[in-house]
């Protein structure tokens, strides 16, 4: 045999087995490839609806055990909503109870961009594959989830004012509207969020800024890698309103260790961020992308070492992209994460 025509029959050979190979392997009564799926039977019915524990609920101390038992071993999925914020929680899996599935434990997590809030009442419903059955519950979360145990939460904006935001600060003659909004809607987490909103009457693209000092303990969570380190943002943007507005944000390092940051003799790593879009969206930078400062008296005079454990404040600013123009924007929920960027999901 010709050896190119006798390599071809050889490829062709492999090629079936590893499709039998493939079809013996799914079809085997001992395992899957991939996740299984069962469809409810003629008959199925739920034995025990489902029932949700503790109500009301803490999301600062405590999860929730969601349960409930169905005639046959079933696949079937939970969804959890909020009545008043429109957040969503899924979960899916195999079971005949959802005790046994090990899925069943909801931590006060969230997918997609909202946050479940603190009073409101929350429909958790169960459905199951191939049937039109549901069977539901409700809970009330007296206390939303903080998100404090995976990353230095730099502000919630649920209290009265900004603090422990320092400002927000402005050139001389700049035209500012900044604060605490509890009207954006719909809102990303809690009532309110920080909308940064002014005119740069001097055209000096700067027009107001607000600044986070760090607790130690919060800064003896950072790591010295500044791959590791991310600023994750939640940033709501006005479109073709206000074009040309941009959110710069920078972490303020103490390169001496002695308590303080000097802007004049330490840096500043900075990332700006155009903010074009419509709506709530989330941004996660990695503290390695950051750039020292352009400016030799705020930030730009230090040794040039991405020291993100010597971090001490924290600060976001609203720029022009257009000198002279009007820009406005909104942010909420900023947290630094260690390792990953922040998935609420989890």
């Amino acid at each position: 045999m010709v050896p190119a025509k006798k390599n071809l029959v050889i490829k062709i050979l492999i090629g079936i087995l590893s499709i039998v190979a493939v079809f013996t392997a799914c079809n085997r009564k001992d395992g899957f490839i991939g996740e299984e799926y069962k469809v409810a039977p003629e008959g199925f019915y739920v034995v025990s609806a489902v029932t949700a524990s503790p109500d009301p609920v803490d999301f600062t101390t405590q999860t929730v055990t969601i349960d409930a038992t169905f005639s046959h071993t079933v696949s079937w999925a939970i969804t959890i909503r909020g009545v008043q914020s429109g957040a969503i929680k899924k979960m899916s899996g195999l079971s005949q109870t959802l005790a046994a599935s090990g899925k069943n434990i909801w931590n006060g997590s969230h997918d997609g961009l909202y946050f479940f809030k603190s009073g409101e009442q929350a429909i958790i419903e169960v459905s199951f594959l191939g049937t039109s059955i549901t069977t539901s519950d409700t809970i009330t979360i007296t206390t939303a989830r903080n998100f404090s145990n995976v990353g230095v939460v730099i502000g919630a904006f649920e209290g009265a004012s900004l603090a422990p935001f320092g400002g927000p600060y402005s050139d001389a003659g700049e035209s500012i509207f900044g604060g605490l909004d509890n009207t954006i809607a719909p809102n990303l987490q809690g009532n309110k969020a920080v909308t940064f909103h002014g005119v740069d009457n001097n055209s000096s693209y700067y027009i107001m800024s607000s600044n986070r000092v760090l607790t130690p303990a919060e800064i003896a969570q950072f790591p010295s890698d500044p791959d590791s380190v991310y600023l994750n943002v939640y940033v709501y943007g006005y479109g073709s309103q206000y074009p040309t507005a941009r959110l710069n944000f920078s972490f303020a390092e103490d390169d001496n260790g002695n308590g303080a940051h000097q802007p004049a003799s330490e840096d500043s790593y900075d990332f700006t961020i155009n903010v074009t879009h419509t709506g709530w969206k989330l941004f996660s930078i990695k503290y390695s992308e950051m750039a020292v400062s352009t400016a030799p008296l705020f930030g730009g005079s230090g040794n040039k070492i991405k020291e993100p454990n010597r971090v001490k404040e924290v600060s976001f600013a609203l720029i022009d992209g257009g000198p002279g123009n009007e820009a406005k924007l909104s942010f909420d929920f900023p947290i630094v994460t260690f390792g990953a960027p922040f998935d609420p999901s989890k």
